[in-house]
């Protein structure tokens, strides 16, 4: 499955940490990669294109690794987000896990922006009593 908000999350996590350590790109992917058990960062390329990896444990494992290498430049928010488009069942869990002195409501933050896609919504804890997108209108009709 292809997520381009978690490809681009990713790579910009990445970016920041090569530039916080003063390491290449590359040398970041390989330690994530073998911090993940894989024999380098081969994985990471091909998440950073959008591929979700396929366990949740990989996304949760990564998400830990990338707030804790970033020396506190990824926030309770960004990581809500990130887990959000990593497809995570529950995500307010690991935000408190992680940010435990920031109590922050985290449940709502992709449907601000209405990029959580409506058949998500049950999957990361969200009301399914919310009212689903309506479609566009068929060519020569009005809507109501």
């Amino acid at each position: 499955m292809k997520t381009p908000q978690f490809g681009h999350m990713l790579s910009e996590a990445i970016r920041l940490i090569s530039v916080s350590e003063g390491k290449t790109i590359q040398a970041v992917q390989d330690e994530l990669g073998y911090a993940l058990g894989r024999k380098g960062g081969a994985a990471i390329v091909r998440w950073r294109a959008g591929h979700l990896p396929p366990e949740i444990y990989d996304r949760e494992m990564l998400a830990r690794l990338l707030v804790e290498r970033s020396h506190n430049r990824l926030d309770r928010e960004w990581l809500a987000r990130f887990l959000y488009s990593a497809r995570h069942p529950y995500p307010e869990k690991l935000c408190a896990d992680l940010f435990p002195d920031n109590p922050t409501a985290v449940h709502a933050i992709e449907t601000v922006e209405n990029k959580t896609p409506a058949n998500l919504l049950p999957s990361v804890g969200l009301p399914s009593s919310l009212p689903k997108p309506m479609g566009m209108p068929k060519k020569g009709t009005r809507p109501d």
